[in-house]
């Protein structure tokens, strides 16, 4: 049957059994015993069916060792120093093993071994527990099983790491909260906490600082041990470690997702958080969200991820990482998205910001300023189809170089952006599609902003001003001037292959959130509550025809004499919708004596009114061609009609779009 062996907590190995050196229970011996639970209670109070338990037991200079067992083992209320020739406790054992409130300190070898990999079951450590200063590492555990650990304090162990967890050899978690781990190792592969697992791994409240590795190995770099499962790292710290060896704070590699959440990772000897990219280049296998985390005054960068899928950073704040960027970002290797938002890179030793990535790029409210070379430096692979990026709220100024660099197969919109005194450039570079800058700031760079492009570039409601060499070059099919203010530059404006188109309209480009140009020449516009109306560019900048159901066009000056709108029913459609969309709305607008179909010279606003019922929809305006429906968002044309924004959803509930073209258009949900 289960046995407790009670040790009272007066006990004194020393003094009570003083010749001894160690404890063995081998069930090799106990061959009937060892089938049976066993526990080893410390800090008894002494009294006959008393249970009631005060200060650990003390066993000092001798082992504890329960080895050949085949059931559960628990420990608890034990504390060991100085143990000579052997670990301080070693359990082996099929079953399940329990330690609480045992410390162990000053071991020959580590202070706990524990290896349950003969069964399936768990091993748990909870409570106050200290495995410190001892001379290979403090916690050792082998489990097929789950291994829970809280409450452990593992430090100052000289040779290795604090702790060793490994469920490798079956497919159990790991599980570690509350702990901390400094101070430890003087070997290769020596952090605070290692971990190696076939399933999840978490940790949650760790402290591992100053370790001669790694804080914390989540998976392994040199061996390319990868976590089977996933990984959550939480309300952690991992600061001032690889300061001899060059390694990281907390390095992870695993094949499933990874979150880091709230965790600090500073003053490291290489990179404050490394994720994928083992010693062979194998990337981490899902996707990577670090949010509400710092990795500041790194030797290296300040987060380096490798990864097939999708990449987030939020709340983000990596500056003054001195060898290399703030943070380096791929994910080329699958077909996911880069998404970075509310974040700062200041201040680095080259790139704020440095993303490759197969799929699209978003930054969002992005700071990075005064970085040796780039604020940010944004590149496609071109291995997984027509992909671009979104620029949005950011700033990019200060830094050596350019404030903002990309290469893309696929289009670039930049809204509200700032990009000044930078050393070269403000913003700059390659596109195979339109790329579009909206509400934005360049002043005080050489070159203020510098494309090149097979499609357009669309300049609107921004201001280029007092860049020495340049205010905006390019090489692109076409380049359209909207409602910007593009001067006092070395030389202001030029496309080397295509015309330089020039729009005057007051949007007021310092402020505001507006997508689109909302004057003319100066003069109001012609607001008419009908179908038909003349177009007086003497009196107004444009006139806008509005539906009953508030469907409406603009027509901006100079476009012709008159103009009708319409209001189009799904059952009176030139042709039938495409598959996959719905239809909500649509007319059909015409101007004379032009027609409709054909290029104009003014900009022509298309805004239908979102329903109450449908608001958060996923739409498209789609436009007929005379032979099929074209969405607006991609449709290009070799006759000098142009999309210059192909749909965005307005502040007074409209979703809209900006052409030179007048014709039939619908409304769908995709």
């Amino acid at each position: 049957m289960d046995g407790t062996i009670w040790i009272e907590s007066t006990y004194d190995s020393s003094v009570n059994d003083a010749t001894a050196s160690g404890f063995v229970f081998n069930g090799g011996s106990f061959t009937t015993m060892s089938n049976y639970a066993l526990t080893i209670q410390g800090g008894w109070n002494g009294v006959s069916g008393s249970s009631s338990i005060g200060s650990a037991s003390i066993f000092s200079g001798d082992y504890l060792v329960v080895t050949n067992w085949n059931a559960n083992v628990t420990i608890n209320d034990i504390a060991m120093d100085g143990t000579s020739g052997s670990h301080g406790i070693t359990v082996i054992t099929n079953g399940a093993v329990n330690l609480s409130d045992v410390s162990v300190q000053n071991s020959a070898l580590s202070g706990v071994y524990i290896d349950n990999r003969g069964g399936t079951e768990d091993v748990t450590i909870s409570g106050t527990n200290n495995f410190s200063d001892n001379n290979n590492m403090g916690l050792l555990v082998y489990s097929r099983g789950d291994i829970f650990v809280s409450g452990v304090t593992a430090s100052s162990n000289n040779l290795e790491s604090g702790a060793f967890l490994d469920t490798a050899s079956g497919s159990g978690n790991v599980s570690v909260s509350n702990s901390t781990f400094n101070g430890n190792g003087s070997n290769t592969d020596a952090h605070g906490i290692w971990v190696q697992s076939n399933g999840n791994v978490t940790l949650n409240y760790i402290t591992a600082n100053n370790n001669y590795y790694a804080g914390a190995s989540v998976g392994n770099y040199n061996t390319d041990n990868f976590i089977g499962g996933n990984v959550f790292i939480s309300n952690s710290i991992f600061n001032q470690n690889g300061l001899v060896a060059d390694w990281d704070g907390l390095g992870v590699f695993a094949l499933g997702d990874v979150e880091i959440n709230n965790v600090t990772a500073n003053e490291n000897g290489y990179v404050g958080i490394w994720v994928g990219d083992s010693d062979n280049g194998t990337p981490n296998g899902g996707s990577v969200h670090i949010q509400n985390s710092t990795t500041n005054d790194n030797d290296y960068n300040g987060i380096s991820v490798d990864t097939t899928g999708e990449i987030l950073l939020k709340n983000v704040i990596s500056n003054n990482n001195i060898g290399n960027d703030g943070v380096s970002l791929y994910n080329s290797n699958g077909t996911s998205e880069i998404i970075i938002i509310n974040s700062q890179f200041n201040s680095n030793g080259d790139d704020g910001v440095d993303a490759y990535s197969a799929g699209s790029i978003t930054l969002n409210n992005v700071i990075a300023n005064g970085n040796l070379d780039d604020g940010a430096d944004l590149e496609n692979c071109g291995c997984a189809g027509t992909v671009g990026f979104n620029i949005f709220g950011s700033t990019f100024n200060n830094n050596g170089y350019a404030g903002l660099t990309f290469f893309t197969d696929g289009s670039v919109n930049i809204e509200n952006t700032t990009a000044n005194n930078n050393g070269v450039g403000g913003i700059g570079g390659d596109a195979f599609g339109d790329i579009t800058v909206t509400n934005s700031i360049l002043s005080g760079n050489q070159y203020g902003l510098g494309f090149a492009t097979i499609g357009d570039v669309n300049i609107k409601c921004s201001i280029v001003t007092n860049n020495s060499i340049e205010g905006v070059g390019v090489l692109a099919n076409n380049l359209n001037l909207i409602g910007s203010d593009i001067s006092n530059n070395g030389i202001d404006s030029f496309n080397l292959s295509g015309p330089v188109n020039v729009f005057h309209y007051n949007c007021t480009p310092s402020g505001g959130n507006s997508n689109k140009p909302n004057g003319g020449t100066g003069l109001s516009l012609n607001i008419v509550q009908g179908n038909n109306a003349d177009l007086d560019c003497d009196l107004y900048s444009g006139t806008v025809l509005i539906l009953p159901n508030g469907n409406k066009v603009t027509f901006e000056c100079p476009i012709g004499d008159s103009a009708t709108l319409s209001p189009v029913l799904a059952d009176r459609l030139p042709n039938a919708l495409p598959e996959n969309v719905e239809y909500v709305s649509g007319f059909v607008a015409t101007t004379s004596p032009d027609g409709s179909d054909v290029a104009l010279d003014g900009l022509v606003v298309v805004s239908f009114i979102i329903p109450d019922d449908m608001q958060g929809e996923d739409f498209a305006i789609l436009y007929w061609d005379g032979t099929e429906w074209l969405d607006l968002d991609t449709a290009t044309f070799d006759d000098g009609r142009k999309v210059f924004n192909g749909g965005y959803v307005t502040e007074d509930d409209y979703f809209e779009a900006l052409t030179n073209f007048s014709g039939n258009f619908v409304l769908v949900t995709k």
